[in-house]
């Protein structure tokens, strides 16, 4: 592009279309001397479509100079996305560590895992309030159940609840999402179960308060 250009457009159209069918693919600005066509909404691509190309030089609003491509070219797929290599290296990566990892086990290799403190926990808790004649109370969360949070949440839930489910414990939990609402319920309901215990399932300890926070706040703090 030359200093005393003001535009530099770069249109594409099918071969057998003709010029009337043609797509802005991009504008070049001063300093940029190539463009990668990767089509868009606006100008798609198709593969196997025979493409031509034309440079137009635009100056005070007005086409100077034109410049068209001889010979038609053809999109196609690629193998590989350059431009995610660091996701595929990530992607591979991980997926040696879990094969690795894997055939460990299968060896009989003892694999060591963190213990989280919050989650160890609650099975002292749950036996204290069996203890007190207390009944539970879990708070699943403010979020929604698509929350990784919630999700978290509900995997505890269950725990918690054949806990208390074995020790004949009540549990009451409090939703603040009315979706969350049904799948607490229903993992509640499923815990009793593991724990043999399904008729003892009460579906009134797990009820909807209110998605505002100060009378939820309100609600669980009467419980």
């Amino acid at each position: 592009m030359t200093k005393d250009a003001s535009e530099l457009f770069i249109w594409r159209f099918a071969a057998d279309k003709g010029r009337q069918g043609r797509c802005l693919v991009a504008k070049l600005l001063p300093g940029e001397t190539s463009v990668v066509d990767h089509g868009s909404t606006e100008c798609p691509l198709a593969d196997g479509v025979p493409y031509l190309y034309e440079v137009e030089l635009i100056e005070h609003g007005a086409a100077v100079s034109t410049a068209m491509s001889l010979e038609p070219v053809r999109a196609g797929p690629n193998w590989f996305d350059k431009g995610r290599t660091v996701n595929c290296a990530a992607v591979l990566g991980f997926v040696s560590a879990f094969l690795f990892l894997f055939v460990l086990a299968r060896r009989g290799r003892r694999i060591e895992l963190r213990h989280i403190d919050g989650i160890d926990a609650f099975r002292p808790a749950v036996g204290r309030a069996a203890e007190m004649g207390r009944p539970i109370l879990y708070v699943p969360g403010l979020q929604s159940i698509g929350n990784p949070a919630t999700i978290a949440s509900m995997t505890i839930l269950s725990s918690v609840a054949e806990a208390a489910a074995r020790l004949k414990t009540p549990i009451r939990v409090p939703n603040y999402d009315p979706l969350t609402w049904p799948v607490a319920k229903s993992v509640v309901e499923e815990a009793y179960t593991r724990a043999g215990r399904r008729e003892e399932f009460d579906p009134q300890s797990v009820m909807y308060l209110s998605a505002r926070y100060l009378a939820y706040a309100t609600a669980v703090a009467a419980m």
